[in-house]
């Protein structure tokens, strides 16, 4: 079995770590682009096993979505508004609204189609 850095998470070149200060202007800034939220803690094995497959994702999906992620230890009021009871749970926004909730974690094919709906349905939405 492989163990991770903790750090690894918050350390990933193509993921943004969100605080309570970030969270909300991401969200309201990022129009044209879906923003993949991972919410995680450091402690939680399943939440290590996840990290490469966002960081993957994240690098092969770059141009196409924002990838971030929330440690629900430190910044336990954003899980808190979201509901979050389990993690790793993955939250995919456009415009602001949680377009899919993603309990557990992805394969890097399931993650990657959750994230082509979400671009397609706003494609189609504006025509």
């Amino acid at each position: 079995m492989y163990r991770f850095n903790i750090m690894y998470l918050s350390d990933m070149a193509n993921i943004i770590a969100l605080t309570s200060q970030t969270f909300d202007a991401m969200l309201s800034d990022t129009k044209d682009k879906p923003v993949v939220i991972d919410f995680w803690a450091g402690w939680c094995v399943p939440c290590q096993m996840y990290a490469p497959i966002m960081e993957l994702v994240a690098t092969e999906m770059e141009n196409d979505a924002i990838f971030t992620n929330v440690d629900v230890d430190t910044q336990n009021e954003i899980a808190q508004r979201y509901n979050i009871m389990s993690i790793p749970t993955t939250l995919i926004f456009f415009n602001s609204k949680i377009e899919k909730q993603l309990p557990g974690i992805q394969s890097r094919e399931e993650l990657t189609h959750a994230i082509k709906q979400v671009i397609g349905s706003y494609a189609e939405k504006q025509q």
